[in-house]
């Protein structure tokens, strides 16, 4: 799993481990985000958007929440959420977690992650943060690539 990092040239561990006992702000956005993820999931027969169910389950993944809430914490708004298309593997969506930078932040590119999330087993299994700019589109279009800026 790459790690999540200010500079995306240089790679760390998320500074708070939201597995164990949050505390503070991390404790108050955990609580938002399991509510918000719990209102979408009642919300999920009313949208048409294939993307949601994944984003949805990898919600519910405690390194996802942890990446997720380390964006906010630096002074990011989330944005918007979606999959990747692509034939990349029929048994893999590619999910993208896309934020803003606050006024006391300023980025030339969207900071965003990227999620693998397996859809046989309903687990996460892999985390890129922050997310490569170029992404293949899959192995039936060598050379083909999603740009993400």
């Amino acid at each position: 799993m790459e790690k999540r990092t200010k500079n995306p040239s240089v790679a760390r561990e998320p500074e708070s481990e939201l597995q164990g006992k949050p505390s503070g702000p991390e404790t108050e956005l955990l609580g938002a985000l399991e509510k918000a993820v719990a209102d979408a999931q009642g919300l999920l027969g009313a949208t048409s958007n294939p993307s949601w169910p994944y984003v949805i389950e990898a919600l519910k993944d405690p390194q996802v929440q942890s990446h997720f809430i380390e964006h906010l914490l630096d002074a990011e708004v989330f944005r918007t959420a979606y999959c990747l298309n692509g034939e990349s593997d029929p048994d893999e969506a590619r999910i993208v977690f896309e934020f803003s930078c606050t006024e006391r932040k300023i980025s030339l590119f969207a900071p965003r992650f990227l999620v693998h999330f397996n859809i046989a087993t309903r687990q996460v299994s892999q985390i890129e943060d922050p997310a490569p700019m170029r992404i293949p589109v899959g192995g039936s279009m060598p050379g083909m690539q999603y740009c993400l800026y």
